[in-house]
């Protein structure tokens, strides 16, 4: 059985006029979508994704909101 691979790629600094070609053709390719926040101004581009809001929202630190996405997200991919 193939390994399962996670791709991450960053939505840019501001809106969707940031959002590079390799970026959007990443997007496209993946079959499950996650973005950190529902909040960012590009989230739009991917509006299928399940959000972490809810993480940031209930952890006490960024350390911790960074453990539990990077939990959820290797669960995702298993």
């Amino acid at each position: 059985m193939a390994q399962p691979v996670v791709t991450v790629v960053g939505l840019g600094p501001g809106g969707p006029e940031y959002v590079t070609e390799h970026t959007l053709a990443e997007i496209r390719r993946a079959t499950h979508h996650f973005v950190r926040t529902s909040r960012h101004p590009s989230a739009s581009l991917v509006a299928d994704a399940v959000s972490f809001d809810d993480v940031y929202e209930q952890a006490d630190t960024f350390d911790d909101v960074y453990a539990e996405i990077t939990e959820r997200l290797v669960a995702a991919a298993h």
